[in-house]
């Protein structure tokens, strides 16, 4: 399984600018299984205001970019984005695959949350959990280089 966790520039701005150079990385990527992308990928973290213009409609843009990327590249990807639904503004991670979107969680239920999305697509994906130590409380997958601890 080859997962690989992206760490992006924050200084490009805007959401179209941003999906191009996101994409530019994916595409340099050799056959990944997982692309991570960190919190508030799609958007890039500002220290002011100017962030709420740049929030989503229901998630309706991230879902249809990220499942189009998905499908492209035959991966899932799990990205960050700013979200306003109802007139209020949340803090949102999404994972998405050729097939659509796997599940949507907002920050204020935790990141472990988010983890425990990417075990399971990486229990799905995986042919075999050999790797498994009985004393360790984590999701082992047989040549990935991440290890996700449960939280608790």
């Amino acid at each position: 399984m080859r997962i690989f966790a992206l760490e992006l520039d924050n200084d490009i701005k805007g959401i179209e600018r941003r999906k191009a150079y996101i994409k530019g990385l994916i595409e340099k990527l050799p056959k990944p299984d997982i692309v991570v992308l960190p919190e508030l990928a799609i958007c890039s973290y500002m220290a002011s205001q100017k962030i709420w213009k740049l929030a989503d409609d229901c998630g309706r843009d991230a879902s249809q970019w990220t499942v189009s990327i998905a499908k492209k590249y035959n991966t899932y990807i799990k990205a960050g984005y700013l979200d306003k639904e109802n007139g209020d503004y949340y803090n949102r991670y999404m994972i998405a695959g050729p097939d659509g979107v796997c599940g949507v969680v907002t920050k204020s239920e935790g990141e472990s949350l988010s983890v425990r999305h990417i075990s399971k697509i990486i229990r799905l994906l995986s042919p075999s959990r050999q790797n498994r130590r009985p004393h360790e409380k984590r999701t082992a997958v047989k040549s990935c280089p991440f290890v996700f601890f449960k939280k608790g």
